[in-house]
């Protein structure tokens, strides 16, 4: 009963009943009243108690719901009242653990191949609806989806199903939240989203395994894009990479491989930018694109055209860097035509955007206002999303810190003005009780080590570039776990400082993993034979002697000498002379590619 409640949650805090109905702005009486179960409680000072005490309440409502698991006591728990279980919205809870909502939501639940039909029908009509259409949409579904509690399902596959269904609303939810211009409110759905996955037992089978997987770097690809938007180059460094690390080949691999473009834009790196692009590139044509997997969770070719093109527009500043991001910017604008041609409104607007801030680079103001045009004039107020906006802004300062010309003065005070104008009538729609929720979270990723990751990238952004692509890539092969984060951030950090043993060690953790990376640790290893270190000259000998592909002898046998000369074991062994019995050196014996002529006996 809510009695209980309130009298643990009193007891909790220490507090008397005239302070406590002070605090909530009723009588010492009523909340005597309430404690002894006189008076039901009304919805609204339910949600006062709620908002007052978050951690405590959210305690208390676990540990009784734990005691008294009947659905009827439960849900009287944390509402005081039946009548308005039909409209509850977990986000309106805050704090409140899984163990009530799971009692409370099993109530009148809808039919679960229904519920799962009309997701997936927005997910593939997300891109192209207008973003307050969406928000009405996902009201109800959620609604309908905390109504359907999977563990009340008999049957495995329905129950991992209505899992999934509920790991999707909640992606669904946090998409919208960005859209909307709540970061951190986009954050803690996805954060749910993957607690959701992480909380339904273990899926059997190779498709449930691919659907799991597939789902999973959904989230973290749609976080990379929130913290991409948000100026966080780190943390959408990180989140593209953990998106790597669990896709399968198909649509989320590219989308996470293009994440990691762009994000890489925000550092920037041009360098890196073009490199990651040259993989990408590489494997473009590979993924064949289901029509069913063109809405939100797809990645058609367009829209890594538009990724790529954005990157370069972002992260170019010489003459001819910047060309070529006005010819990518040109490709993508092209691919997507015009607007009423596209799936996704958004992306096309991007690719306008993206081209237009090449062009503002290459002095060709009145270019980038034709170019922009097309999104200031098709584009009404529920389209202006968050992404929309921030990618005018850049345009916006890119022509306010240019020089311009006398003759572009006039066309580029007016470019500023219709994209403030733009900008400033974006569509607000309320999310008062998500954003709320979002201050009570402290995590701001969905994967507990993705903050540490996340620090990580930091200490390699704020390096020198020659060893900063090294240790994102570094990052990026980490094995997800506290201590091999924590163990590599520290060699890091040694490592810039000069420290030859860490850089050494580095090259040992990316030699060592169960995939070695051969190229990577043969950087590490060389960084740190030159500063001396004898065992990274060996290593680094045998590495390119042996395991390289190709074999690179010429190169290694140089490292292999110095290693020698100061005294490794291993290395002298190779060059020790040989009894006169035989001229074949154990360097030329221990790799037979480049054997030494042996000389045949008698022959003058």
């Amino acid at each position: 009963m809510f009695s209980s409640l309130l009298r643990e949650l009193r007891a909790n805090r220490g507090i008397t009943q005239a302070a406590l109905g002070a605090r909530l702005g009723i009588s010492r009486g009523y909340i005597a009243q309430l404690e002894r179960g006189d008076k039901p409680p009304q919805a609204e000072i339910v949600r006062r108690l709620r908002d007052e005490f978050p951690a405590a309440f959210d305690a208390v409502v676990a540990e009784l719901a734990r005691k008294q698991p009947d659905a009827s006591t439960t849900l009287r728990l944390w509402t005081g009242t039946e009548d308005i279980v039909g409209a509850a919205d977990p986000m309106l809870l805050p704090g409140l653990s899984m163990i009530a909502v799971r009692q409370a939501m099993r109530f009148q639940p809808p039919d679960p191949a229904r519920l799962e039909e009309r997701v997936e029908r927005l997910v593939h009509a997300y891109p192209s609806t207008p973003v307050d259409e969406i928000f009405g949409h996902l009201i109800l579904l959620q609604d309908s989806a905390f109504r359907l509690d999977p563990w009340s399902l008999s049957d495995a596959d329905l129950r991992e199903s209505v899992f999934a269904t509920h790991a999707k609303v909640q992606v669904l939810l946090g998409k919208v939240s960005h859209d909307l211009g709540d970061p951190q409110a986009a954050l803690v759905h996805l954060h749910v989203a993957a607690d959701a996955l992480r909380g339904a037992p273990t899926m059997s089978g190779s498709t449930e395994d691919g659907m799991r997987a597939e789902l999973r770097a959904w989230i973290y690809n749609l976080e990379s894009l929130v913290q991409y938007w948000n100026g966080d180059a780190s943390r959408a460094w990180t989140s593209a990479c953990l998106a790597a690390r669990v896709a399968q080949d198909g649509p989320m691999a590219s989308w996470a491989a293009a994440s990691k473009v762009r994000a890489a834009a925000r550092i920037p790196d041009l360098p890196l930018v073009r490199e990651l692009t040259q993989t990408l590139e590489a494997r473009t044509g590979d993924d064949e694109v289901e029509e069913a997997q063109r809405g939100l969770i797809g990645f058609p070719d367009e829209k890594q055209l538009y990724y790529i093109a954005e990157a370069f527009a972002l992260a170019a500043h010489d003459r001819a860097d910047v060309s070529e991001a006005v010819e990518r910017a040109t490709a993508a604008v092209a691919a997507y035509g015009g607007l009423q041609e596209v799936d996704s409104y958004s992306d096309w607007a991007g690719a306008q955007a993206a081209l237009a801030l090449a062009l503002v680079k290459a002095g060709d103001i009145q270019g980038a206002e034709d170019s922009i045009d097309k999104v200031l004039v098709s584009l009404d107020r529920p389209r202006r999303i968050r992404g929309i906006r921030a990618s005018l802004r850049r345009v916006y300062q890119a022509v306010q810190s240019r020089d311009t010309l006398e003759e572009d003065l006039m066309t580029s005070s007016e470019l500023r003005n219709r994209i403030e104008d733009f900008v400033a009538g974006g569509l607000e729609i309320a999310t008062d009780p998500v954003t709320r929720v979002a201050r009570k979270i402290q995590s701001s990723s969905v994967d507990p080590v993705a903050k540490m990751l996340g620090d990580f990238v930091d200490d390699c952004i704020g390096a020198e570039p020659s060893i900063r692509r090294h240790g994102l890539k570094l990052a990026e092969r980490l094995e997800a776990t506290k201590k091999s984060v924590e163990t590599a951030r520290e060699y890091y950090r040694r490592a810039c400082a000069g420290d030859g043993d860490a850089t050494y060690k580095i090259a040992k953790l990316l030699d060592d993993r169960p995939k070695p990376d051969p190229d990577e640790a043969a950087w590490w290893y060389e960084r740190a034979a030159e500063s001396g270190h004898v065992e990274a000259m060996y290593s680094l000998g045998i590495l390119l002697a042996d395991r390289l592909v190709p074999r690179d002898l010429e190169g290694a046998t140089p490292w292999l000498k110095r290693a020698a000369e100061a005294g490794h074991p291993g290395a002298a062994s190779m060059f020790r002379p040989q009894p006169a019995t035989t001229t074949v050196s154990p360097m030329a014996r221990r790799y037979p590619k480049r054997p030494v002529p042996q000389q045949t006996r008698g022959q003058d």
